[in-house]
């Protein structure tokens, strides 16, 4: 094929980034102080488990408990535990796509089945979970991420700031599933399916989409 031009990316950029342990611990003690279960849910190596850990040492209020479910757990046995979890427990999920019996899931389908069944809300950190029953949550951005593989394929330069791939973004539906106020939740989040007659009441800047 003629004409077409290849980039070859800069080889300390990886898609990995950085995860936004305190940030996201922070995020979930804003929207929820008086959580005392803190669950983390995913297939995790043992350093994401650990930065988990750390930023829960370095934030948490004493007498609060972290906790991770894995996939050592089924399926059925995760959304069982989801849905028998007290009021104040809070999820969040990270990617999953196989259980302990060695049956494979999109990370999707897997948040939706434990946002179904789950008696308290989900956060998530990727985009891509996003209007699948979950809260929402500080994400990794798909969007922005786009944006800028596009600008160094044309040839440009744009900022590498890891932050630059994250925003606060939140599910509109679920948002009143759990009577969560745009008011609790940081400057500039961005609120997806909100009905247009609910997009200028709020004190807090947010940016609404369909």
């Amino acid at each position: 094929v003629t004409g077409v031009q290849t980039c070859a990316l800069p080889i300390s950029f990886t898609m990995s980034l950085a995860n936004r342990f305190d940030d996201q611990l922070r995020l979930a003690l804003q929207l929820f102080p008086h959580t005392r279960r803190y669950i983390v849910v995913g297939s995790m190596r043992a350093e994401t488990v650990q930065g988990f850990r750390d930023a829960w040492g370095r934030l948490a209020p004493a007498g609060r408990h972290l906790e991770v479910w894995s996939d050592e757990l089924s399926f059925e046995e995760l959304e069982q535990k989801a849905a028998a979890l007290p009021a104040d427990s809070l999820l969040q999920f990270t990617l999953m796509g196989r259980d302990r019996l060695g049956r494979t899931a999109t990370p999707r389908a897997v948040v939706e089945r434990l946002a179904r069944s789950a008696s308290v809300p989900v956060l998530v950190g990727h985009q891509t979970l996003l209007q699948s029953g979950a809260l929402g949550g500080l994400v990794l951005s798909a969007d922005r991420v786009g944006r800028f593989m596009g600008e160094l394929m044309l040839g440009n330069h744009p900022a590498r700031d890891v932050a630059n791939f994250y925003e606060y973004r939140f599910d509109s539906p679920t948002m009143a599933r759990w009577e969560i106020r745009d008011e609790r939740l940081p400057a500039g989040s961005r609120i997806d399916r909100r009905p247009r007659s609910e997009e200028h009441t709020s004190e807090t800047p947010v940016t609404a989409t369909s």
